[in-house]
């Protein structure tokens, strides 16, 4: 018995991946703007930012774990933020490297700027296509997953259990419950 007809969960996962984002940015700097206070610390602040602007991971896990369960959920996880942070580190090490073949040494304030305005562009640019990339992956390769087969799915039973009587026709006296599922 082969298996059913698959069902698409796309348009719910590209949603999530394109409005992830948004939300995080929007929860990363709503949260720094609201932990400002006269004695706070700018770096807890800046970190605070951080962990809520990686939640932009978390809202493709959730559509994964909705429509397809936890294992699915943490290969998604992982997967968004492997691929997310190599290509960051790639095309900023990249950035960072032609930035820096190209200074000239002999100017008088050096190429600190430079190097690190390009190293943050290419590392910018690499996660985005990571991301980008990834999330085009996951959404054409992992969100049609085929049905199950019915002989696998748990089944439940209702029938009417009859009172016998040799004078009248049997009366429904009651229900029994019951569930089967095959191995």
């Amino acid at each position: 018995m082969g298996a059913g007809p698959s069902e698409s969960y796309r348009l719910p996962l590209g949603g999530g991946y394109g409005l992830a984002p948004a939300l995080a940015g929007l929860a990363g700097a709503g949260l720094f703007e609201l932990t400002n206070t006269d004695d706070d610390d700018y770096y807890t602040r800046r970190n605070f930012a951080i962990a809520a602007g990686s939640l932009m991971f978390m809202l493709p896990a959730a559509v994964h774990l909705y429509y397809s369960g936890p294992e699915r959920a943490l290969i998604s996880f992982g997967s968004m933020l492997g691929v997310t942070l190599v290509g960051g580190a790639a095309f900023g090490g990249l950035g960072y490297l032609i930035a820096n073949s190209t200074c000239q040494e002999t100017e008088a304030e050096g190429c600190g700027v430079e190097v690190e305005a390009i190293s943050l562009i290419g590392a910018a640019t690499g996660a985005t296509l990571g991301y980008v990339g990834y999330a085009i992956y996951d959404v054409l390769e992992n969100a049609d997953l085929p049905a199950p087969d019915d002989a696998t799915r748990l089944q439940l039973w209702l029938v009417p259990v009859a009172e016998a009587s040799r004078a009248r026709a049997p009366r429904v006296a009651g229900m029994q419950l019951g569930a089967t599922l095959p191995f």
